[in-house]
């Protein structure tokens, strides 16, 4: 829809007039950028629905974008807080193609469920690094736990937030709920993400991370933006430059 405002500004005697057309805005959870070297960056900012099906696509974007190869990936999980567990699990699936990806322990210690790997579309041939800070928490230290345990990737940053609980809400008779903790989710290596978190494979310090331009990244469904030389956002980035450092030393 339109609207016209009209505006006023300090010291003016005459209104000005501002058409507008509005829309609707969309928060992306899942960005991407092609670097130098067949590299791809991916920037999952939350676990919301269908993010592991929108950052498979990003990592297919990039390959289409350097010509059917991907030389390395690296997966910015930094201050993602998680969102749907689900999502971390099949975002883990992509990259690994057998094993244990979490196991949910109850009381006494009694296995609840674990979730496995699958071998069919895995994405492989590259070597990964995953960004962790501080903030990583719940299903985004999920997926850097199943993907270091596995060695799939090198993890690099700062140790995690350790948010590993799986709560239940009970209504109450007075109206009030009870917030129950019924299990916990445990790494594939068996060590507790609860407190524990997620230590880096890599520790880099940096409490300044600066964040890339929007202009510079692109949403899954759009063309990947590749980069030709080192970005200027890159090279400002001590944990991402570190681990594109690390991952070009492992490309074949």
């Amino acid at each position: 829809t339109r609207v016209t405002l009209l505006v006023r500004t300090a010291g003016a005697t005459a209104l000005r007039r501002i058409d507008l057309v509005r829309d609707q805005t969309r928060s992306a959870d899942v960005l991407k950028a092609g670097l130098p070297g067949q590299g791809c960056y991916l920037w999952v900012r939350r676990f919301s629905q269908g993010v592991s099906r929108s950052a498979r696509q990003a990592v297919e974007s990039c390959q289409a974008a350097h010509g059917g190869r991907v030389g390395a990936l690296v997966l910015d999980l930094r201050d993602n807080p998680g969102g749907l567990i689900d999502e971390g699990v099949r975002l883990a699936d992509h990259f690994i193609a057998r094993g244990i990806l979490v196991q949910k322990i109850g009381r006494q210690g009694r296995l609840r469920e674990s979730e496995h790997a699958h071998a069919k579309g895995t994405l492989s041939g590259f070597p990964m690094a995953v960004l962790v800070n501080r903030s990583t928490a719940s299903a985004a230290e999920i997926v850097a736990s199943a993907l270091q345990d596995h060695r799939r990737a090198t993890v690099l940053g700062e140790r995690t937030f350790g948010k590993g609980s799986m709560q239940s809400i009970i209504p109450l008779p007075d109206g009030s709920r009870l917030k129950l903790t019924i299990a916990r989710y445990y790494r594939p290596s068996g060590r507790p993400l609860q407190s524990e978190g997620v230590t880096p494979t890599v520790t880099v310090l940096d409490r300044t991370r600066p964040l890339p331009p929007l202009a510079s990244l692109s949403t899954p469904d759009q063309p990947t933006i590749v980069q030709s030389t080192t970005p200027t956002w890159v090279a400002a980035d001590v944990v991402l430059s570190r681990a594109i450092s690390e991952v070009q030393k492992a490309s074949p």
